[in-house]
């Protein structure tokens, strides 16, 4: 713990909070959407949001390379808190399409610069036990938001949930003025520059850990979308109950699948996990129970604590050191279009 440095910690703060602000909507979003008379379009939750932020990767990669990963990161802050905003106001469907397409920029930013960041501040010889620490911060912001924000709409209404979002994403920006930059902007920097060429698009270095995201991923966005509907059917009020005992049965086994991936191999590490994670799907099938379900929920939390740091950490091992943004820009770029 010692070993990893001041900025490291500023960086997993800032992330969680950004994390947690804009999960603590979506298990709302679907009853907001009833309540414009929109039920039929639940799709556009995540479709508009992740369209965004999948054509967005590759030039986020770009710009993080040639203008500072800390100004990606900032960037896709500062739309998570613009788009909180305006949730209120978005009473007609067109409106609510627009808006989570703009939404969609702050994880088209700010995810992948901060992997590459971890990434740059973390030593070398316990790269994944510190990607098994980032990855809590992310599954604490995810847990967290999606928990939060049944209570907070009870307090204050629909909409204190959304200007929650931007509080929430004020405080990670300013705990990012505590992070150094570690890939200063390019001299005689140019806008013109932040356009990726074909041949950046694409990292063929970490094409087999982004396909395995892409498997992975596609039974998560099944999770993102059922599991609002799932929970008050099972007469289960807080539709974020689940992934926050996915986030407390992981966060331990984050941290040590860090440090297992470290000596048994990521290859093996990832195995245990899908397989663990396999099973969780399976549990779900048909389940008709309230127990079944959290159960599930612990279960799907164990192999995804394993995958996520695994994963995160094999793409540093493969990523050309010189075009790390590429490499976590590409598994970004999967995980939006599943």
């Amino acid at each position: 713990m010692k070993e990893l440095p001041r900025d490291f910690w500023f960086l997993c703060a800032s992330t969680l909070l950004f994390v947690l602000s804009f999960n603590l909507i979506l298990p709302e979003l679907n009853s907001f959407l009833e309540s414009i008379n929109e039920s039929k379009n639940k799709w556009a939750v995540l479709v508009p949001w992740t369209i965004t932020a999948m054509l967005l990767r590759p030039l986020s990669g770009k710009m993080a390379d040639v203008a500072g990963r800390k100004f990606v990161i900032n960037l896709g802050i500062i739309f998570s808190i613009i788009a909180a905003f305006f949730y209120p106001y978005a009473l007609v469907f067109s409106a609510f399409f627009i808006l989570r397409m703009f939404h969609g920029l702050c994880v088209g930013f700010q995810p992948t610069g901060a992997s590459a960041l971890a990434a740059d501040l973390i030593p070398e010889h316990m790269r994944g036990e510190a990607m098994g620490i980032f990855s809590i911060s992310i599954s604490l912001g995810f847990g967290l938001g999606q928990i939060l924000g049944q209570p907070i709409k009870y307090l204050f209404d629909l909409q204190g949930v959304f200007y929650a979002v931007a509080i929430f994403g004020l405080v990670a920006l300013m705990l990012m003025f505590n992070v150094k930059e570690t890939k200063p902007r390019k001299d005689n920097f140019t806008w013109s520059d932040i356009i990726p060429r074909p041949s950046e698009i694409i990292a063929p270095e970490v094409m087999v850990p982004a396909t395995i995201m892409c498997l992975i991923t596609i039974c998560t966005g099944f999770y993102f979308l059922l599991i609002p509907e799932i929970s008050p059917a099972l007469h289960i009020e807080n539709k974020g109950a689940f992934f926050f005992t996915h986030m407390m049965s992981g966060l331990v086994v984050r941290y040590l699948a860090g440090r297992l991936s470290d000596r048994i191999g990521r290859k093996k590490s990832l195995l245990i996990g899908v397989s663990i994670f396999a099973t969780a799907t399976i549990l779900m099938i048909g389940v008709d129970s309230k127990s079944l379900f959290f159960f599930s929920g612990f279960v799907y939390g164990v192999g995804t604590a394993i995958i996520s740091p695994t994963i995160m950490a094999w793409t540093t091992d493969l990523a050309n050191p010189d075009k790390k943004e590429e490499g976590f820009q590409l598994c970004g770029w999967v995980l939006n279009l599943v």
